[in-house]
C-alpha cells in the first residue's frame, strides 16, 4: 500500500511513502552533454546519478565520452550499459583541437596517459625525437609516438620543428 522497494548502497529497503520521497522522471531532468571527459582518478560507476546506487565496477584514470547529465553527475556508456560518474575528480572542460605538426624534444619527456600531470606515465619520448603532434589542449599536446598516442606537457623543452 504505502511501502516502496528500493535499492540503495546495494541494499534492499522498504520505504513508506510519505512527504518526504519525491518521484522523479530522471528523463526529463536529464541533458543531453555528449561530450568528451577527463576521468583524473579511479572512478566507481553508479547505476544512477546518486551515491546509493554504487556498482563494483570502476574505471581507471582515462578519457570517456559522456552522453548524458544531470546535476553534478555525467552518463558513461560502458559494456552496453549506462553507468554515471559524479563530478568529483573529473574534468568536465575537456575541448582539444585538432592540429597537424611536428615537434622536436630538446630533452627525454614523459608521455601521460590523459592530459593530467599526476596521471600515470606511459612512455619517456626520447631527447631529439620528432612527434606528430595532432591535438592540442591548454598546455598539453596529443602526439604520436611508436605508433601510440601521448599527452606531453608544453614547455621550452618541446619545440615546433619545421619540416
Amino acid at each position: 500500500n504505502n511501502w516502496i522497494l528500493i535499492t540503495f548502497d546495494n541494499k534492499k529497503y522498504w520505504l513508506r511513502k510519505d512527504d518526504v520521497l519525491k518521484t522523479i522522471d530522471l528523463n526529463s531532468e536529464v541533458q543531453s552533454y555528449n561530450k568528451p571527459i577527463i576521468l583524473i582518478k579511479n572512478k566507481v560507476l553508479f547505476k544512477l546519478p546518486s551515491y546509493g546506487s554504487n556498482t563494483s565496477l570502476s574505471l581507471d584514470p582515462q578519457i570517456v565520452q559522456s552522453v548524458r547529465k544531470y546535476k553534478n553527475w555525467y552518463s558513461i556508456q560502458f559494456k552496453s550499459s549506462e553507468y554515471w560518474v559524479s563530478n568529483s575528480s573529473v574534468i568536465t572542460n575537456f575541448n582539444p583541437e585538432k592540429i597537424n605538426k611536428t615537434y622536436k624534444l630538446l630533452t627525454d619527456k614523459s608521455g601521460y596517459s590523459i592530459p593530467y600531470s599526476s596521471s600515470q606515465v606511459f612512455t619517456t619520448v626520447p631527447k631529439n625525437a620528432l612527434v606528430k603532434g595532432e591535438e592540442i589542449w591548454k598546455d598539453w599536446v596529443l602526439i604520436k609516438y611508436n605508433e601510440n598516442r601521448y599527452w606531453l606537457k608544453i614547455d621550452n623543452t618541446l619545440v615546433e620543428n619545421e619540416v
